[in-house]
């Protein structure tokens, strides 16, 4: 199976959004979940009404609950589901994922350790799984939507990532590339932090130039902790880093 076809697991506002985007520019897209009653609610009224109401899923996108044969239809994975959930989502592919490429795009730290995501991919999956973690700058509705945006994919292990970032763009989203996936997960993750700080100087009306400085130095701050934690500190710079934390401040 080409490279070119997706299961997107996690049927939130996210892997909705995801799922709508490749739909776009692959050759097939499976959505699915572990919330079957909201797989049956999407396929019966071709909307996500509990995560992205008002947006209709395009039909080319088959919504199915999750068997293990779904994986072997598609060339990659894409997890779509909050922290808490990943290790239990990665589990469920350990039989089944085989040399298909592994996606996810879910953003922050392992709850039980704090550690990295793709250190549980690689525990779990096994080091030699094609592995790429997918970050940048994207709010769900406008990405649904088809609204100009631009994403990053990071990965240092697959076979011929420029050709499968190809796969993925399309006349609204543009996929860059990066291979520094470490980096790339540290700048979704510890942008929260300064989003949170910025929150906080917002509702305490601290004013445009309080929030300007905070984001500043909390991206400083990002870039040398980053590059502690084994970054590139020039990724802190992209769209994983910088591009992000400007979406999630303002």
């Amino acid at each position: 199976m080409s490279n070119g076809s997706f299961l997107v697991y996690g049927a939130g506002a996210w892997g909705t959004a995801i799922a709508t985007q490749l739909s776009r520019s692959s050759q097939k897209v499976i959505l699915s979940s572990f919330d079957k009653n909201n797989l049956l609610n999407i396929k019966h009224h071709q909307e996500n009404k509990k995560y992205l109401p008002g947006f209709m899923l395009p039909k080319e996108i088959s919504v199915e609950p999750y068997a293990n044969n779904l994986v072997e239809q598609v060339g990659s994975v894409v997890v779509c589901v909050k922290s808490p959930y990943f290790l239990d989502t990665v589990s469920l592919f350990k039989e089944t994922i085989g040399n298909k490429n592994f996606f996810w795009a879910t953003k922050g730290f392992d709850p039980e350790t704090g550690g990295l995501f793709s250190a549980v991919v690689e525990r779990t999956l096994g080091k030699t799984t094609p592995y790429a973690v997918i970050s940048g700058p994207t709010f769900a509705r406008e990405l649904a939507e088809g609204k100009p945006a631009a994403i990053t994919l990071a990965t240092n292990n697959i076979h011929s990532p420029a050709v499968l970032a190809k796969q993925m763009s399309n006349k609204s989203l543009r996929v860059y590339l990066s291979d520094d996936p470490a980096g790339v997960q540290l700048g979704g993750g510890l942008k929260n932090i300064v989003a949170i700080a910025a929150g906080v100087s917002d509702a305490l009306k601290m004013g445009a130039n309080a929030r300007a400085a905070l984001v500043t130095r909390g991206l400083s701050e990002i870039k040398l902790l980053g590059k502690k934690l084994g970054g590139d500190e020039k990724t802190f710079m992209g769209l994983s880093g910088m591009g992000d934390l400007m979406l999630s401040c303002t």
